[in-house]
């Protein structure tokens, strides 16, 4: 299987929505940017590197669009594709950067029905119609929330000193320092915020450092203090999806069916269900949720969408 990812970035121009279109010299056709999964790197990342290599845009992920399958030749392939909004800033500086070179040779600012009309291929044409259904929710402002469970821990049966000290293994630091470049994906969160104990701080060290975050611990995110009080815990991560900032939660297992119920508790109940779903998450997974603010009263937050993801781990290669 051949596994690549992509991006469609989009803008909005005078009022109308706008998509970058790239034309590819080598196969002379036009599509957008995408490319194939390095040694090392997870999905994620390929699609912001090959953003980047092919247009010289630097920009965070948005919601996840879907992936596309086809074969090339007999080989089976599988693209996964994000949004990116871009603002003229990002654009100006890309263009600054981008010579036309032997694969990529063209940026193009499109309307959307022009895009439709030059794309290549039909599957081209299903992403932007996905797009399009996303921009009402696209246009209001939107943050991310990231749920992550910690890396892989020293057993209980292995370790006497206490739950509160108890560490990574090697394999786990290793998950934890390719989670860094993962979560990066999304940019920058505003705030961290961890359970205590050791296996949690160890987990989201390698992400902070490289951002300078200071990480907030929270007792309540404790697998005791959850056992303990469940009612506090979901009203602690109610209250931080409500505040609207993007934010990195790490907890422990037990904990994150309340963490992903309590933040959808602020949605709606069908959004409650999709994440609670989502809450069985191996060490070092995370889940990824993106929220639109609305100008409903009744209903001030929408889930735009949610999606997990595993960084690249050299034990399983």
């Amino acid at each position: 299987m051949i596994v690549a990812a992509g991006v469609l970035c989009w803008r909005r121009i005078a009022g109308e929505p706008y998509i970058l279109v790239i034309h590819r010299a080598a196969h002379d056709d036009y599509s957008f940017p995408k490319g194939k999964l390095d040694p090392g790197e997870s999905v994620p990342e390929t699609a912001i590197r090959e953003l980047g290599e092919e247009t010289r845009l630097r920009t965070a992920l948005g919601p996840y669009l879907g992936e596309v399958h086809y074969k090339v030749g007999s080989r089976p392939k599988v693209v996964h594709y994000w949004t990116a909004h871009v603002d003229d800033g990002q654009v100006k500086a890309s263009l600054k950067r981008f010579a036309p070179n032997h694969e990529v040779d063209e940026l193009l600012w499109l309307p959307f029905p022009e895009a439709r009309r030059l794309l290549s291929y039909a599957f081209d044409h299903e992403l932007l119609d996905r797009l399009q259904a996303m921009l009402p929710a696209l246009d209001r402002p939107t943050f991310t929330l990231a749920v992550l469970r910690h890396a892989k821990a020293v057993s209980r049966a292995d370790w006497g000193k206490g739950e509160t000290t108890r560490p990574l293994t090697e394999h786990g630091g290793r998950q934890a320092a390719h989670l860094a470049p993962l979560l990066a994906c999304w940019g920058t969160f505003d705030r961290v915020v961890t359970s205590p104990w050791a296996r949690c701080v160890q987990t989201i060290a390698p992400y902070a450092s490289v951002h300078d975050l200071a990480p907030v611990t929270a007792e309540t995110l404790t697998e005791s203090a959850y056992a303990a009080d469940p009612a506090a815990t979901e009203r602690f991560i109610a209250g931080l999806a409500r505040e609207g900032r993007s934010t990195l939660v790490c907890s422990h297992r037990p904990v994150l069916p309340a963490v992903l119920s309590a933040i959808g508790s602020v949605l709606d109940e069908e959004a409650r269900a999709r994440l609670v779903a989502q809450a069985t998450l191996a060490p070092a997974q995370t889940v990824i949720v993106q929220i639109a603010r609305t100008d409903d009263p009744e209903r001030p937050l929408e889930l735009v969408t949610t999606a997990t993801y595993t960084p690249f781990d050299e034990d399983a290669a």
